[in-house]
C-alpha cells in the first residue's frame, strides 16, 4: 500500500504540481504518523488497551471504500505476480527483522543466529535474482542512481531516529518526566501538528531546492530532539512542547523533498519500484529504530533517556548526508 501510494501521486499529479502533490501526501502519512502516540494516550485515559486496536477496524473499512470508488485505473500490460521473489522478500525481511530484534532483546542462542542467517541467504538469492528481472520486486538497479541512493540512505536514519524518539519518548516522560499518560499526549501532539506545517511549506518550496530543504529538515529534527536531552528534569510542559513542536517541523520538512527526490529521480515507468525502494528504506528504518531503543533501553538502564540523543545523532547523520549532497552538486 505504501509503496503503490508514492507511484500513484507521481502518476495523479501534472509535473509542474508535483512536489505540491508529494507534500500533501507527506502531509497526511506524517500526520497518520506522529498523531498516533498523543491519540492513544487519550484513548488509555478512557479506555482500555483493546480499543487501542479496536478502533482501527473501522478505519481499515472506510479506507477501503474510499480507495475503491477513488482509485484511478491504470492500462498496461502487467509483467504477473512473481511469487518466489515475494516467498524471498518475506523470508529476508521477515527473519533477519525478527533476529535483529530478538538480539536487540538480549537473546543470542542458536536458534537467532539461525534466523537470521537463513533470513540474509533469502536476501542475496533475492538480490541475486533481481538483477536479472526488468521489472524486479527489490529494485537494486535503482541504486546506480545517485540521487536516489541519497535519498534512501537520508530516509533511514530520520525514520529510525524519528521511531526511537515515538517508541522511547511515552517511556522517558512517564519514568523521568513523571508525566501522566494524558500530559505525555499533550506533548507529543505538537509533533503531529508542526509535521502538517512542515509539510505544506515544504510543498511549496521543494521544486526550488529539495536537497537543500531536506538538509535542514532533518537538522532541525535533530535540534529538536537535542533540546528533548536538555530539558531532562524539566516538568513543563511549555518546554517539552517546544522540543515536539521544533522535532514535527523538521520531520516535515525532510519528508516531502526527500519523497520527491525519491519519486522523481528515476524513470517514470519505474515509479512502482522507486516507491518500493523507498517504502523499503522507511520500514528498515523504522525497525532498526524500534531494536536500538531495546537495546539501549537495556544497555542503559537508568541512563535510558540517552535514548534520545542517539536518536539526534542519526538524525544529524541524515543532515549530514543531504549538505556533502548539496556541496558536490556546487562543485559539479
Amino acid at each position: 500500500m505504501i509503496a503503490v501510494n508514492g507511484a500513484l501521486v507521481r502518476f495523479i499529479y501534472p509535473k509542474e504540481l508535483l512536489g505540491r502533490g508529494i507534500g500533501y501526501n507527506a502531509l497526511v502519512i506524517a500526520i497518520g504518523s506522529a498523531a498516533g502516540p498523543g491519540i492513544a494516550a487519550v484513548i488509555l485515559r478512557f479506555l482500555d488497551w483493546p480499543w487501542l486496536f479496536a478502533l482501527n477496524v473501522p478505519l481499515g473499512v472506510a479506507a477501503f471504500a474510499v480507495g475503491a470508488f477513488t482509485f484511478p485505473r491504470q492500462r498496461g500490460n502487467s509483467p504477473g505476480f512473481d511469487m518466489r521473489s515475494t516467498a524471498l522478500y518475506i523470508l529476508a525481511l521477515g527473519l533477519s527483522s525478527l533476529g535483529l530484534v530478538q538480539f536487540a532483546h538480549g537473546e543470542f542462542g542458536w536458534p537467532v543466529v539461525l534466523q537470521t542467517g537463513m533470513g540474509i541467504i533469502a536476501l542475496s538469492g533475492l538480490v541475486a535474482i533481481s538483477r536479472h528481472q526488468s521489472t524486479p520486486i527489490l529494485p537494486v538497479d535503482l541504486l546506480r542512481i545517485r540521487p536516489l541512493k541519497i535519498a534512501y540512505s537520508s530516509s533511514f536514519f530520520v525514520y529510525a531516529a524519528q521511531m526511537m524518539a515515538m517508541v522511547s519518548l511515552p517511556f522517558i516522560l512517564h519514568t523521568h518526566f513523571r508525566l501522566d499518560t494524558f500530559k505525555i499526549g499533550i506533548v507529543l501532539t505538537p509533533w503531529a501538528i508542526a509535521t502538517a506545517i512542515g509539510a505544506i511549506v515544504a510543498g511549496h518550496r521543494t521544486e526550488h531546492n529539495p536537497g537543500q530543504l531536506e538538509a535542514l529538515g532533518a537538522a532541525v529534527l535533530a535540534l529538536g530532539l537535542i533540546g528533548f536531552t536538555l530539558a531532562l528534569g524539566s516538568t513543563s510542559l511549555v518546554v517539552l512542547s517546544i522540543c515536539s513542536l521544533t522535532c514535527g517541523i523538521g520531520f516535515g520538512l525532510f519528508q516531502t523533498p526527500n519523497n520527491r527526490t525519491s519519486l522523481t529521480s528515476g524513470p517514470p515507468e519505474r515509479s512502482g519500484g522507486a516507491a518500493g525502494m523507498q517504502a523499503l528504506a522507511r520500514l528498515s528504518g523504522l525497525i532498526s529504530g524500534t531494536a536500538l531503543v531495546a537495546m539501549l533501553f537495556q544497555l542503559a538502564g537508568e541512563e535510558s533517556h540517552r535514548v534520545i540523543a542517539v536518536a539526534a545523532v542519526l538524525a544529524a547523520i541524515a543532515a549530514g548526508i543531504g549538505l556533502l549532497r548539496n556541496l558536490q552538486l556546487r562543485k559539479a
